[in-house]
C-alpha cells in the first residue's frame, strides 16, 4: 500500500512538472547572500523575508524580517525600502483594496498600518504586551502574531500564533477572537475551537477564512456561519497528493487564495509548495527535498526552495514566493495564465456522483485516457476515449470518493468522482 501511494505522489508530480517554472524575481538566490540593499531584481538583498503581499497594481510588499524593515518591489522587479517605525521581527503582511498596508510586527506583538502613499507606519492594535485581551486599538494584547489578512470590507484577520486563536480587527481598530481557545487540535463552534500554533491565514471570495494550522498540519476552514472544520490534511506530518484523508502536510505556513478560490500552501517540512483545487486535490506545484533546499530555479519539482514562508498569488495570476532561508523573492509562472487551469475549465463529468456511468465531455476535443484511483493511491482501472461525450462505466465499484485522471496531448487533469 505503502508503494502504491508513493506512485500516487509521483504521478501528481509529474503534472505539476509540466508547467511551473520557477525564477528569482529578486535578491541573491543563496543562502550567503543576504543584506539590506535596494535595487533591482538579483542586484537587491534581504534578510529572511517571511511574508508578502500586493496591491491591485501589482506592487508587492515584504515583511523583512532579518532587516526589521518593509520592502516594496515594484512589477518590474526595483525594490525600495519603507521609512517609519523600528519593527522587531516582522513576520506577516497584507494590504487592503485602497493600498494600506498592515503588518503583524510580530516580537513587539503589534499590528501596524502604513498608509496608502505613505512609507511610515503607525500602530493600529495591540499594546506590544504580551497577553490575549480584546479590545480597541491598543487596548488589545497579541502573542505573537504572524499570519495576517485583510477582507474585501477592510477587516483585518490575525493569526495570533502563540495565543492558539485567530483575531478579528475591526475598521475601527475593534479587536475580537472569532475563532480558537486553548492550544490543541478540536473542531466546532469557534469557541470550542482549538488550533496549534495558527501560522497563515487567507479569505475565499465568500468569506470563508482558511487557516494554516501549523502544529496540526493540517489547513483549517471557519465558514460564514462560524463553524471550525478541518478541510485537508489528515493530521499526520508528511507530502502526500491526492485527494481526501490520504492527504498530507509538513508544517504548513503560508496560504494564498487565487480568484478561483484555489488554496496554495507552503508546506515548509519539505519545502514545496502545494496546490488545493475547490474540489479537494492537492497536487505540489513546485519545489521538494527532503533533506535541506536550496535556491535552484527550474521546472515544477525539479526547482528547489530554501524554507519558504509564504507566498501570494499576483493580479497576473502567477504566484511569488517569499523564499526566507534563501533570502530572495521566487516567482512561479504559468499558473491561471496555462493549461492547468484552462484544461480543467473544458473537462466537463456528469452525473457527478453517479451509480453506474461518468460522461466525459470535453471542449476541443482530443483523444484521451482516464485512470480511476482508490484512496490508497491504487489503480482500479483504465479507459480510452476516442469520441466526445464517452460514458465510462463505475458500476463495479464501491460507493465511495475516487480519483480520476483525464490524461490528453495538452496536459493532464485530475478529479474527484464520487460513486453513490
Amino acid at each position: 500500500m505503502k508503494n502504491n501511494i508513493q506512485l500516487l505522489v509521483l504521478f501528481f508530480y509529474s503534472i505539476s512538472i509540466s508547467s511551473q517554472t520557477v525564477t528569482t524575481f529578486a535578491g541573491g538566490c543563496s543562502e550567503g547572500l543576504h543584506g539590506l540593499v535596494n535595487g533591482t531584481g538579483s542586484a537587491a538583498r534581504f534578510s529572511y523575508p517571511r511574508s508578502i503581499a500586493v496591491d491591485a497594481l501589482g506592487n508587492f510588499f515584504i515583511a523583512d524580517s532579518g532587516n526589521n524593515s518593509i520592502r516594496k518591489i515594484t512589477p518590474s522587479a526595483v525594490v525600495t525600502t519603507l521609512g517609519g517605525m523600528t519593527y522587531n521581527n516582522p513576520y506577516g503582511i497584507a494590504v487592503d483594496a485602497s493600498g494600506n498596508v498592515y503588518v503583524a510586527d510580530t516580537m513587539n506583538n503589534k499590528i501596524l498600518k502604513v498608509n496608502a502613499g505613505s512609507s511610515t507606519s503607525h500602530s493600529f492594535a495591540g499594546s506590544g504586551v504580551v497577553g490575549n485581551t480584546d479590545g480597541i486599538g491598543v487596548a488589545a494584547e497579541f502573542n505573537t502574531p504572524m499570519g495576517i489578512a485583510v477582507d474585501v470590507n477592510g477587516n483585518v484577520y490575525v493569526a495570533d500564533t502563540y495565543n492558539h486563536r485567530i483575531r478579528k480587527i475591526d475598521t475601527n481598530g475593534l479587536v475580537t477572537t472569532i475563532a480558537g481557545s486553548s492550544q490543541g487540535n478540536s473542531n466546532g463552534s469557534v469557541t470550542n475551537a482549538q488550533f496549534n500554533m495558527p501560522c497563515g491565514v487567507a479569505l475565499d471570495t465568500g468569506g470563508n477564512i482558511f487557516i494554516a494550522d501549523r502544529n496540526n498540519n493540517q489547513i483549517k476552514k471557519i465558514d460564514i456561519n462560524g463553524m471550525v472544520s478541518n478541510y485537508i490534511g489528515n493530521g499526520s506530518p508528511g507530502e502526500i497528493d491526492g485527494v481526501g484523508s490520504i492527504v498530507q502536510f509538513s508544517n504548513p505556513i503560508g496560504l494564498a487564495i487565487d480568484t478561483q478560490n484555489n488554496i496554495y500552501v507552503v508546506s515548509n517540512g519539505r519545502d514545496c509548495i502545494r496546490k488545493v483545487t475547490t474540489s479537494g486535490v492537492v497536487t505540489t506545484i513546485a519545489g521538494y527535498d527532503e533533506t535541506w533546499g536550496s535556491c535552484i530555479n527550474g521546472v515544477g519539482t525539479n526547482a528547489q526552495f530554501l524554507h519558504p514562508n509564504d507566498l501570494v498569488v499576483a493580479p497576473s495570476g502567477d504566484i511569488y514566493v517569499a523564499d526566507t532561508g534563501s533570502h530572495t523573492i521566487r516567482k512561479i509562472t504559468n499558473l491561471l495564465s496555462t493549461n492547468d487551469y484552462k484544461l480543467e475549465d473544458k473537462i466537463n463529468l456528469s452525473p457527478n456522483p453517479a451509480s453506474d456511468k461518468i460522461t466525459i465531455t470535453m471542449d476541443n476535443f482530443t483523444t484521451a485516457t482516464t485512470t480511476i484511483l482508490d484512496m490508497n493511491g491504487r489503480v482500479l482501472q483504465n479507459d480510452l476515449i476516442s469520441e466526445n461525450n464517452t460514458s465510462i462505466v463505475i458500476s463495479n465499484l464501491l460507493k465511495g470518493i475516487y480519483l480520476m485522471q483525464i490524461t490528453t496531448d495538452k496536459g493532464t487533469v485530475s478529479k474527484k468522482i464520487v460513486k453513490e
